[in-house]
């Protein structure tokens, strides 16, 4: 087969570079640790100041469609499989069934903001062959998602208590308390609680308390 011409793959390249749109996909693997690809030639931090790094990573996926209910259709997700990058997490994790999938579009342009259009998914089933891996995502289950999905107070942390990717509180502990006032002075005696248990103090730091807001008359 004849070979491409180097300046033509420059403009491949090239091209590639510039395309205003990004595709970060987010795997979350356990409370502690999230696989972060993206098919985009080089890492991408999102946001800029403080965001995540998104490793580049050859994938393969379908296009996003929804229906006329506005269901969003499953995903099929294709990796390489040759240098086996991702089969350790494929083992320790059970296949990856039901660890959950955010995938955000993202503007090159506006990698300094959190605007994205976000979709989340779940991974329903997954295939290992000596060449490719290949899972299946279905479209994350609406009733079971909270309403409204962000909201603001100073005087209440808008997360769930014990969730364990915002929160953070460990409630499966052996003695851990099973309720929160989800109040600033609540935030701050379960930081010592945690620290009289010799565990990492994550409170309040992981308070979703906005103090700022003004008070209205």
């Amino acid at each position: 087969m004849r070979a491409l011409p180097d300046a033509f793959i420059a403009a491949i390249v090239k091209l590639a570079q510039e395309a205003p749109l990004i595709w970060l996909f987010e795997i979350q693997l356990d409370t502690s640790y999230a696989l972060r690809i993206t098919p985009y030639l080089r890492s991408v931090t999102w946001p800029t100041a403080g965001g995540h790094v998104y490793e580049p990573f050859p994938l393969l996926f379908d296009s996003i469609t929804a229906s006329s209910e506005a269901d969003t259709s499953t995903l099929l997700l294709t990796v390489p499989n040759v240098d086996r990058q991702l089969m350790p997490s494929l083992i320790s994790y059970d296949g990856l069934t039901d660890r959950v999938v955010l995938v955000h579009l993202v503007s090159k342009e506006t990698l300094a903001e959190t605007t994205a259009l976000r979709f989340d998914y779940e991974i329903a089933t997954s295939a290992a062959s000596t060449d490719v891996l290949t899972f299946e995502l279905g479209a994350a289950e609406l009733f079971e998602m909270s309403a409204p999905i962000q909201h603001y107070s100073r005087w209440y942390c808008g997360w769930r208590f014990g969730d364990s990717w915002t929160c953070g509180f460990d409630c499966s502990r052996t003695g851990a308390s099973q309720t929160c006032a989800r109040t600033w002075a609540a935030c701050l005696e379960k930081g010592l609680e945690e620290e009289r248990a010799n565990l990492k103090n994550l409170h309040p730091r992981r308070a979703r308390i906005f103090a700022g807001i003004p008070l209205t008359d």
